[in-house]
């Protein structure tokens, strides 16, 4: 199941943004121009009850005055508000949802953890994966898919990043372009709700597009699984990995971190100069 819904939300043949901003400098007016500027080639629709239109293009009022079911759902609305809204896209028929915008889900805090479990349970109940919630988005250039809240340009390439921080998917956008370097996939994971490190690991092991793997990593909630994934994709394509280093009471756990990595044919960097050095060399 993993991958079949992964390839409707990186290859998407319809996809709706929903938002209720007024302002034309909303988050859903740079989503809709940078999927229309990127070329992408099916509907977008955007989903709007205070607008007419959305850059441009003609809005609805509710998903329900949508005239096709969308492939992928980009939300813009309140966290609070997604598991209703994915209970509704999950009746709907669409399987693949984003959550953008600028809230955190903050692990160990009560009101968070039941939101996040809401929205699994709201998601699980249609068999619907959730990408975020995050502050960048994701791009697949080799499709013409540019999803994310960015206007720096991106090329069609080979590599694939998967970074859990919109900060350094940015900084690697930044530093790509100008050396005309590009990219298959640019994913940000933000606060992996349901969509994790091992999922994409999975999903890019098998995409032909994509010969290298970057990741960036903070924290591995399932160290088994990743490595398996990992172990796998590694056999297909080169994976790098950033993981910048921790000393004092944590050296034990880095150890373990570049013993694991060795295992399973990772190349670990510590810094975002040396990935960007192995970029350049492969």
């Amino acid at each position: 199941m993993t991958i079949r819904i992964l390839k409707l939300m990186f290859d998407p043949a319809s996809i709706a943004i929903i938002s209720r901003d007024r302002q034309d400098s909303a988050l859903a007016v740079l989503l809709e121009r940078n999927l229309l500027e990127g070329g992408f080639k099916g509907p977008v629709l955007p989903v709007n009850p205070h607008c007419h239109s959305v850059a441009g293009v003609l809005a609805y009022r509710k998903v329900a005055s949508l005239p096709e079911t969308p492939e992928l759902a980009i939300s813009t609305l309140p966290l609070a508000e997604s598991p209703a809204l994915i209970e509704e896209l999950g009746a709907r028929g669409t399987r693949a949802v984003m959550l953008l915008g600028n809230e955190r889900l903050i692990e160990g805090c009560p009101k968070d953890d039941a939101l996040r479990q809401a929205l699994l349970t709201a998601a699980k109940l249609h068999r619907l994966r959730i990408l975020g919630p995050d502050r960048f988005g994701m791009a697949v250039p080799v499709n013409h898919l540019n999803a994310t809240l960015t206007q720096i340009p991106l090329l069609p390439g080979s590599i694939s990043v998967v970074s859990q921080s919109s900060t350094i998917a940015r900084t690697i956008m930044q530093w790509a372009h100008p050396r005309t370097i590009g990219f298959s996939h640019v994913v940000s994971l933000g606060d992996r709700v349901d969509v994790k490190y091992s999922d994409l690991l999975d999903y890019l092991a098998r995409d032909p597009q994509t010969h290298v793997i970057l990741l960036y990593l903070e924290s591995i909630r399932d160290p088994r699984r990743f490595l398996s994934a990992a172990r796998v994709a590694a056999r297909r394509k080169p994976i790098i990995a950033l993981k910048p280093r921790a000393y004092g009471r944590r050296s034990v756990e880095e150890a373990i971190y570049d013993a694991a990595a060795r295992r399973v044919g990772i190349l670990r960097v510590a810094t975002i100069e040396h990935l960007f050095n192995a970029v350049k060399a492969l």
